[in-house]
């Protein structure tokens, strides 16, 4: 699977577009989203995993989960929302 293909991210293979300033910064963006996606995901599992042990325990546990949570699924979105506005930006300083 070519993710980059999949995105939409590089429009060519000459050697002139490799090493070109966008796709290096393409590169660090992608792979800054998607490790950053993937500590989210995983402490938003974590947070569930919590939650589900603290249903015999007290609730102050319970709802340090629920906040854990809550704050995993924002940081997902502002993941999100901070990938699509630099894509908007690049598509828009191309020439789109």
């Amino acid at each position: 699977m070519d993710v980059y293909k999949l995105l939409g991210l590089k429009s060519g293979s000459s050697s002139e577009d490799r090493t070109s300033v966008l796709t290096f910064v393409q590169d660090a963006i992608l792979a800054a989203t998607f490790f950053i996606g993937t500590v989210v995901t995983i402490a938003f599992l974590y947070c569930g995993w919590l939650f589900i042990m603290s249903a015999t325990d007290d609730s102050t546990k319970r709802s340090n989960a629920i906040k854990g949570m809550k704050n995993s699924a924002i940081g997902m979105f502002l993941v999100m929302a901070s990938y699509m506005i630099v894509r908007l930006i690049q598509y828009l300083a191309s020439g789109g």
